[in-house]
């Protein structure tokens, strides 16, 4: 089943539209006891069945429950999850094999990558400058390898994912602070 988060929460959902969409969403026919839900889609809940219509999103919570949404809920609560890479693990995994003696913890290495990385980058801006091409998808690639050794630089610190954010709001509160009333708009 393709997967959803609603903020915080990460869930499973698949849309319905007919039989076999999902395997717990089952028509209810007549004569079954409650005649309320008789001759209409339903799946069974934590508190009794629930009528399903076409195009309702079926969830699956990570404790195991199941329930219908309608989609204009659907779309106002949840948004695609996306799958992100482990930026620390990749790395180290690289570097074991291709340079065994660094790692991502090694500050000098990752200091002299990020560098390199930076020094790549000045050279593309530079022909941009010079020549006026453009460059910019390897601009952008560039721009990811300087983030990458940014950050595993910045986890060798203890100050990776969003402790880094708040280092950076912090420095430039103390810019800020430093530089009031020496320059106009500060």
């Amino acid at each position: 089943m393709p997967k959803f988060r609603k903020k915080p929460v990460v869930i499973e959902a698949v849309q319905w539209f007919k039989e076999g969409d999902h395997p717990k969403v089952v028509f209810a026919k007549s004569g079954g006891g409650q005649s309320y839900l008789s001759d209409q889609w339903v799946i069974e809940t934590l508190e009794g069945y629930h009528v399903v219509t076409l195009g309702d999103w079926i969830i699956t919570e990570d404790t195991g429950e199941q329930y219908p949404c309608k989609p204009d809920i659907f779309e106002k609560i949840y948004e695609p999850e996306t799958e992100t890479i482990d930026i620390y693990k990749l790395h180290d995994e690289m570097t074991g094999s291709l340079f065994p003696a660094f790692s991502n913890q090694d500050e000098r290495f990752l200091s002299l990558a990020l560098c390199g990385e930076a020094g790549e980058l000045a050279n593309m801006i530079k022909k941009r400058w010079r020549d006026g091409v453009g460059l910019v998808a390897e601009i952008r690639d560039e721009l990811a390898d300087i983030r990458v050794y940014l950050e595993l630089l910045a986890k060798r610190f203890g100050v990776e994912g969003t402790k880094l954010d708040q280092q950076v709001q912090s420095k430039l509160k103390k810019v800020i602070a430093k530089l009031r009333g020496k320059t106009d708009g500060i």
